[in-house]
């Protein structure tokens, strides 16, 4: 899982999603918190290329938290608009 990339990242204007490319067959764990640590998005991801919503969330920095039953990564995305 260490290898998995989160982009694009930043994200720019009107980009409406976050490509989480998930290739393993385990499902995966993923919350989205704002800087205050709200947790703004909760999902579940399963094996391809997943997508996270994120059109509506403020221009910002935001906490990305992905798990499985063995590991976890915590990256910081940011949105620009």
């Amino acid at each position: 899982m260490s290898n998995l990339k989160f982009f694009p990242n930043p994200l720019k204007g009107g980009e409406p999603r976050f490509v989480l490319p998930v290739t393993l067959t385990e499902e995966f764990g993923v919350h989205l918190f704002s800087t205050t640590g709200q947790l703004l998005r909760s999902k579940t991801l399963c094996a391809g290329a997943n997508t996270l919503e994120v059109s509506n969330l403020a221009a910002g920095i935001y906490t990305l938290e992905i798990w499985n039953n063995s590991e976890r990564i915590v990256e910081k995305i940011v949105v620009q608009k």
